[in-house]
């Protein structure tokens, strides 16, 4: 027969008194067996085959931009488009450039040849969006423009002498060709003399307009217009005049030969001559004190003629 055993009320084995229960019974004082319950986290068995884990990619540093070689610049174009500019001189008497800005006769240009780049803003217009005043993203960028400096007057305020009563009609359509009726070179005369540039022929030269001249204006009045505009000439500028005088005085047969017949004498069409050449090389020496924005020396030539015919004493 097997050995039995038996537990007693605390649960140790007893020979007698004892249930099978064991633990679960009261204890001696009465109470319930505490319940011990252990959490246990769930864990792979040793052993097991499982799925395959990856190891998550690794993230890279923010790149630090780099700083240019020693000596050279850091460029500021982030889009890394090149700029070719190649520079050239402004055609004579100025012009605009791609830029919008006037630029004076023989002044360098940039012709703006920019590869790959968009084109900039018209001048005058905005390049940028928004309306804001300040200076933060939406405020507008306006391109200024220079203008293009008003070209120097050739004409004198007030008016010029009237023509003397009494001229032929050959010398009434001279009169019509190279004056106008408030008694300066007319509209026509002054728009060649601003074509003609410096280097340009004047298109008061030639015999046409001495007999013009002589047929226009008494003698008096020429005489004493010339010794005036005598008195402004330097030393060798009033050398240049008593040459050119002695040059014409002996081809005045041959000048007087080009000459339309307007009934002049040799004395007044003389006294033409030196009042031209006076004006001539008066304007000559004006040119070569020429500064920036200036009249250029044909420029010249019609401004001190107008101002040799003007009624007022007072010439600038």
């Amino acid at each position: 027969m097997a050995r039995r055993y038996t537990r007693d009320n605390r649960g140790r084995f007893a020979s007698v008194g004892a249930t099978a229960r064991g633990g679960r019974l009261r204890t001696a004082a009465g109470n319930k067996r505490a319940t011990v319950t252990e959490r246990i986290a769930g864990r792979k068995p040793a052993g097991t085959i499982g799925t395959k884990r990856t190891a998550k990619p690794a993230v890279p540093p923010t790149q630090k931009s780099t700083r240019a070689p020693r000596g050279e610049a850091k460029p500021r174009n982030k889009t890394g488009k090149k700029v070719d500019i190649q520079l050239r001189r402004a055609k004579p008497g100025g012009e605009y450039g791609p830029d919008g800005h006037w630029y004076p006769g023989g002044s360098f240009i940039n012709p703006g040849k920019y590869v790959g780049a968009k084109p900039a803003a018209g001048a005058g217009q905005a390049s940028a969006s928004g309306s804001g005043k300040g200076g933060g993203r939406d405020a507008v960028t306006r391109i200024i423009k220079n203008k293009e400096p008003a070209p120097r007057p050739l004409t004198p305020p007030g008016r010029g002498l009237n023509a003397q009563k009494g001229m032929n009609k050959t010398a009434q359509k001279l009169n019509q060709e190279f004056f106008s009726s408030s008694g300066f070179l007319n509209g026509n005369m002054e728009r060649s003399f601003r074509q003609a540039g410096s280097n340009g022929r004047a298109p008061i030269d030639n015999t046409r307009y001495l007999g013009a001249l002589a047929s226009r204006l008494p003698e008096r009045e020429m005489r004493s217009r010339t010794a005036a505009a005598l008195k402004q000439l330097d030393k060798q500028q009033r050398r240049y005049y008593i040459q050119d005088v002695q040059d014409a005085r002996r081809n005045l047969e041959m000048t007087r030969f080009g000459v339309p017949r307007v009934g002049a004498s040799d004395r007044q069409l003389l006294n033409a001559i030196r009042f031209d050449t006076a004006a001539r090389n008066l304007a000559g020496q004006r040119a070569m004190r020429r500064r920036r924005g200036a009249r250029n020396s044909s420029e010249e030539y019609a401004w001190v003629t107008n101002a040799m015919l003007s009624s007022s004493r007072k010439r600038k």
